[in-house]
């Protein structure tokens, strides 16, 4: 149930967007399991924050807005963007949409600072949905559990874990027991390790992002096109010059890990995105456990200049070496 706050963020045009914008880039192209739109990524988020908060409607709306300023396929395209000042792009315009009408006036007829809730979302002071890595929050326990891929229609039940993580005075999470803290630490990696940071995984956002690139440079998207929907940037492409550049969408193709003199692929890092949360007694989960300590040491040396080899068919191949811009080797 929603409140009449809730609802009129809901059914803003900024917010409905967020249902044509896919959580994991361009990885439902090639997964239909994988095709969470980023406003089913916020509903989700909603329901856990007034869960874990039920009479914070700051909390409430800051986690309805929190990704209200991705471009389209989600984090995949941000390098069209150079933004100082922001960890990440989306932020800025997050921030932009948050404290302009429709939102703004959303917000101050609820007697709501719209600037309360931007300071919020970037995590000043650090809060139960922002907070630095590698501590839990909200949204990251979200995603660690909801991103995996799955029939459609099932929906991940967070109730379990909710009942037993507390919040602390500072309003960021913090796991109960020790088996809680072992819960979202092995989750956090094993999704990391098997989706969000495999070889395939980079070569597949890096290819989208490079495909959004001709055609903002051809002039065939524009930076209002980018603030759209995914399926109605694909269409435009797809009714351009550059329409045959797009047959590696969706063909089947495998990455993995190489030797520099083997690999046809090369990225300067992946970034390691794993969470370590701090327990009762003050020491972080990896202080527990040692197997864990090695994983994340491993992962640290294996994450930065990696090297890959795109085994992929003929179209596949073919737009990495052309258009991959200083990182397909050969």
């Amino acid at each position: 149930m929603f409140t009449p706050l809730e609802t009129a963020i809901i059914q803003s045009e900024p917010f409905r967007r967020l249902a044509g914008i896919h959580k994991n880039g361009a990885a439902y192209l090639w997964d239909s399991r994988i095709c969470r739109s980023t406003a089913e990524h916020t509903l989700n988020l909603l329901g856990i924050v007034k869960t874990l908060a039920p009479r914070d409607i700051r909390l409430h709306c800051a986690a309805l807005l929190h990704d209200i300023g991705h471009i389209v396929f989600s984090h995949a395209a941000e390098q069209l963007f150079a933004v100082e000042g922001y960890k990440s792009t989306h932020l800025k315009f997050t921030e932009e949409i948050v404290e302009s009408r429709p939102i703004s006036a959303i917000l101050r007829g609820a007697g709501i600072d719209p600037g309360e809730i931007v300071d919020i979302i970037l995590a000043k002071p650090p809060n139960l949905i922002a907070n630095r890595w590698p501590d839990p929050n909200a949204d990251r326990i979200e995603y660690f559990f909801a991103d995996r891929p799955q029939p459609h229609g099932v929906e991940f039940d967070f109730g379990p874990i909710l009942r037993e993580l507390r919040i602390g005075p500072d309003t960021q999470i913090a796991p109960m027991s020790s088996g809680m803290a072992r819960l979202l630490a092995q989750q956090s990696l094993d999704m990391f390790v098997n989706q969000y940071g495999t070889p395939a995984q980079a070569v597949l956002q890096h290819s989208i992002y490079v495909l959004l690139r001709l055609a903002h440079e051809a002039g065939v998207i524009s930076d209002e096109d980018l603030m759209t929907t995914d399926s109605l940037v694909l269409s435009k492409i797809a009714h351009s010059e550059l329409a045959d550049r797009m047959r590696f969408l969706g063909a089947p193709f495998s990455a993995r890990h190489a030797s520099k003199s083997d690999s046809n692929f090369h990225f300067g890092s992946i970034k390691l995105r794993v969470l370590d949360p701090l327990l009762v007694s003050g020491e972080r989960y990896s202080d527990t456990d040692a197997e864990f300590r090695e994983k994340i040491r491993a992962l640290e040396i294996s994450t930065k200049d990696v090297y890959v080899i795109i085994e992929a068919g003929e179209d596949f191949l073919e737009f990495i070496n052309t258009f991959g811009h200083g990182h397909a080797i050969g």
